[in-house]
Formats: C-alpha cells, structure tokens, sequence
C-alpha cells in the first residue's frame, strides 16, 4: 500500500469514528481524543491529515451532503419527465440516509440547536437540496402534471419522514419487546419505507387525470 493509499485509509477509519462520535454526542459533546481512540490513531494524526474538531466536522458533514447532491444531479441529467424525477430525488435522498445512520441524528442535532454550528459553506450544499426539488416541482408544474405545491414542504415530507424514521429505530425495537407488536415498514416490491415516502409524495404533488 502506498503512501496516498495509506493516508486515504487513514482518513477514511478518522471520518467514520467522528461521525458516529458526533451523532452520539453533538458537536459540543464529541471530543478529538475519544474520535482518535475510536479511530485507532492518536491526536496529532487527526490535526495533521483534517485539522481542529470544527474542520473535521465540516469535513463529516460535507461527504454526506455533497454525495448527495451529486448523486442526484446526476440521476436527473438522465431522466426526461418530471415524474421520473421526483422519484428519482426520493429514493436517491432515502437511501442515502439509510446508508449514512449517523447523518440523521447529526443533522436532528443541528436543527435543534438552531443549526448554531452548521457552516455557511455546507449550509449553501444543504440548500442545493431544496433547490433540486423546486426545479423539479417548477417543471412538472410547467408541464402540467404536478399541482402547485410549496417546494419547502415536500423537501421536509422527505427530509424528516427518512431521518424521523431512521431516528426512532431504537424505539420502534423497544416496542416490539414491550407492547409485543411491531412498528416497521413492511418491505414489499415498491421498496419498503422509500417505497411508501415516494407514494406519498407523488400523491401530493400528481394532478389528477380527467376522466
């Protein structure tokens, strides 16, 4: 292994510590050394490869978001009609928290701070998030196949209805103990709670067919 090979692995093991260090204990509560313990190297290599915790912390929540992004920017380039899109944008968003669960209380903890620590920079990515899906809504407006709706709401229809749902994992676990019953989203060909998310939200949004 290389010199860069072995940094990238270096980085990679610091980054999924600091994030399951700060969706446990917040910006506030994680601490370098306890992230560098978990990562299994000390402080000094924390500094030298990312820096301070504020730089490691924008470095963690810039991967997700701009991953994001990215991935749908990509996936709409492709499709034609705002259908596609749209759903396209949902489950593109979904699976991306599913396979990040230390975002969803991350970015609940930013939120309820008032998001005091979210930089201006990752603020800016973050709101590419909204703008992805007024363009969408825009369009099929346009195009008469999305009634007119506020861009705003249905980005957090998707938004908390994933992390809410991710979040309350523990609890829906402790309920099928207590109560004896299950809270789950059954899977199903439609692709489970994404599935259900992008039903509901293409409810909301289609105009209905004349008949």
């Amino acid at each position: 292994m290389g010199t860069a090979d072995r940094s990238r692995e270096t980085i990679d093991r610091i980054t999924r510590a600091a994030i399951e260090m700060f969706s446990e204990k917040g910006f506030d509560g994680a601490r370098i050394d306890a992230i560098a313990r978990l990562a299994g190297v000390n402080k000094a290599t924390i500094y030298y490869h990312i820096g301070d915790k504020e730089a490691l912390y924008r470095l963690v929540l810039r991967i997700v978001i701009t991953d994001t992004v990215a991935q749908i920017e990509s996936a709409l380039a492709s499709l034609a009609t705002p259908q596609e899109k749209l759903r396209a944008y949902v489950r593109i968003f979904a699976r991306s928290a599913a396979n990040n669960p230390g975002m969803a209380p991350i970015m609940m903890r930013e939120l309820a701070s008032g998001s005091k620590k979210l930089p201006a920079e990752i603020a800016l990515i973050y709101g590419r998030t909204i703008d992805l899906v007024t363009e969408i809504l825009e369009e099929g407006m346009k195009k008469g196949v999305f009634v007119r709706v506020s861009p705003l709401l249905i980005y957090v229809m998707v938004a908390g209805g994933v992390v809410l749902y991710h979040l309350t994992d523990p609890v829906r676990a402790r309920l099928a103990v207590e109560a004896g019953r299950h809270y789950e989203v059954e899977e199903s060909e439609d692709g489970g709670i994404i599935g259900e998310i992008e039903k509901i939200i293409m409810n909301a949004v289609m105009k209905p067919q004349k008949l």
